[in-house]
């Protein structure tokens, strides 16, 4: 049980700076480097993604980038067909372990 101050929200802040600063340095990484941890397949629900959704003019969200993952676990199921067909819902995490292990702890607390 953690004995620092939450906001309103319940989030420890000390937690959400740690998240915070691991995905600025991930979005530091050079281009390539975080094309690794795109998923197109599901739309980019999945994994870094910026410039990669689109407004409703059809232009790229170039304003931000965004690191998703699914809170609930790294793999929801293992029923490929789900995988295949619903990969926005069912697709695994995508975590750069390789780059940066450190976001995925950080992402968890």
């Amino acid at each position: 049980v953690s004995t620092q101050s939450t906001g309103s929200s319940g989030i420890n802040a000390e937690y959400g700076i740690a998240a915070l600063r691991s995905i600025r340095k991930f979005a530091n990484l050079p281009e390539d480097t975080k094309e690794k941890y795109t998923h197109s397949k599901s739309n980019y629900s999945f994994g870094w993604s910026h410039g990669k959704e689109r407004m409703r003019n059809g232009v790229p969200d170039t304003a931000k980038g965004s690191y998703y993952a699914n809170p609930l676990g790294d793999v929801i199921t293992d029923d490929q067909y789900l995988k295949d067909t619903f990969p926005e819902l069912y697709a695994d995490n995508i975590w750069p372990t390789e780059d940066q292990p450190e976001l995925e702890p950080a992402s968890r607390t």
